[in-house]
């Protein structure tokens, strides 16, 4: 009976701090994560993930031997190869997506040295995803151009997949841990 409580109590738990996060994020802090710079944190943090992903398509494009070349702010991604510019917006970041992670992982009761390298694991996979979402949309633009595929949902079903995959690697996890 006592072990039934427990599940109904971690249960509750879950699903209470799983609300409480995601109200913060998608009521307070989302509608602002489209416009930069909304505060000096929130900048630095948007314009950090806008420079991984669009340092690391433009080295991966050079690597491949396409001609990138960025613009100064980042956001944009000049193909020489192609008439078309990829642009980069704060909805393509991906941040959405790695807080729907991060807060599935964080409401789910586990052991912080479990969670202390498996939280940042799961942030660069997603935006080792992004990047290849973005690099993939580059390689369409050079070869098959202008054609314009939904990118957005694409990505979105390949993220959710992985958040999927790894929240339950983590809820896996953390009954090992706790058995």
């Amino acid at each position: 009976m006592k072990s039934e409580q427990a599940r109904w109590v971690v249960i509750a738990r879950f699903v209470l701090v799983l609300m409480l996060l995601n109200a913060f994020y998608f009521y307070f802090y989302q509608p602002r994560a489209w416009f930069l710079p909304t505060s000096p944190l929130h900048g630095g943090m948007v314009h950090l993930i806008l420079s991984m992903v669009s340092k690391t398509t433009v080295f991966v494009l050079n690597l491949l031997g396409f001609g990138a070349e960025l613009s100064a702010d980042l956001k944009f991604i000049y193909l020489f190869d192609s008439p078309i510019t990829i642009e980069i917006r704060n909805f393509c970041l991906g941040i959405d997506v790695m807080f729907v992670f991060l807060s599935l992982v964080v409401s789910y009761p586990g052991r912080w040295q479990t969670l202390a390298w498996f939280l940042p694991l799961g942030l660069l996979v997603i935006q080792l995803i992004n990047v290849m979402r973005v690099l993939a949309m580059c390689l369409w633009n050079i070869y098959q151009p202008p054609f314009w595929v939904d990118n957005h949902d694409l990505f979105n079903v390949v993220a959710a997949v992985f958040v999927f995959l790894m929240f339950t690697l983590w809820v896996r996890l953390s009954r090992r841990t706790a058995a």
